[in-house]
């Protein structure tokens, strides 16, 4: 009996923790999370910064018209980016993409 206890719980510990690791962690570091206006043409962005592998990962806030997007940090560093990209009519914010922590 205790032998299938323990088989059930740790099968129970397994999904739960397969289920946590579904998103492919993106590297901060190569990482930029773009707030575009509300008529922005997305796909433009990776057009004028195809030099720097500009690419989006995915959506974040669909109201809010916030972007995930990746690009290759040998190419370009990090706020070298977000001031090119700050410069567009269409970008109202670009930041860096950093881990959210706890305040406590």
């Amino acid at each position: 009996m205790r032998q299938l206890l323990f088989i059930i719980s740790s099968f129970l510990v397994l999904l739960v923790t397969s289920c946590k690791t579904h998103d492919t962690p993106i590297q901060e570091k190569n990482s930029i999370i773009i707030q575009l206006t509300d008529n922005a043409p997305i796909d433009t962005l990776e057009t004028i910064f195809k030099k720097y592998d500009l690419k989006k990962q995915k959506l974040v806030s669909r109201p809010l018209h916030i972007y995930l997007y990746t690009f290759n940090p040998k190419k370009i560093e990090n706020q070298a980016l977000i001031i090119r990209l700050k410069k567009l009519p269409f970008v109202k914010e670009a930041q860096k993409n950093r881990t959210v922590k706890n305040r406590n």
